[in-house]
């Protein structure tokens, strides 16, 4: 592959990998706060990413298998920045994380007729 479009392959790989770390950075850790929905998102992204390193690294484009790997580092360290990712989590409802809407309180289940 020529030196400019194995260049360019690694700057949109290393860019698109940046930008999938900062969203997944921004979904929560614990998989018991995650909704189905970012469940199979994160798993599908992780996923196609995985593919996506796999092939670049057998036809030995060096350059855009780093790339991947500092662009999904670094998107996920940014997408953890405490101001950043409560920015992202208030603008889209997706990366909200789980709360069960059954909470007990302590003393709900008393009766007042006593």
């Amino acid at each position: 592959m020529p030196p400019a479009l194995s260049l360019t392959v690694a700057i949109i790989c290393g860019l698109l990998c940046l930008v999938a770390g900062v969203f997944l950075g921004a979904m929560p850790i614990q998989n018991s706060k995650m909704t189905d929905a970012q469940r199979k998102a994160s798993s599908l992204l992780c996923f196609i990413i995985a593919i996506v390193f796999v092939v670049l690294m057998f036809t030995g484009q060096d350059l855009a298998t780093w790339t991947i790997l500092g662009g999904i580092v670094v998107g996920f360290a940014v997408g953890k920045i405490p101001p950043l990712h409560e920015a992202l989590v208030a603008k889209w409802d997706f990366l909200k994380p789980y709360e069960p809407k059954n909470k007990r309180r302590k003393g709900s289940g008393k009766s007042k007729n006593r």
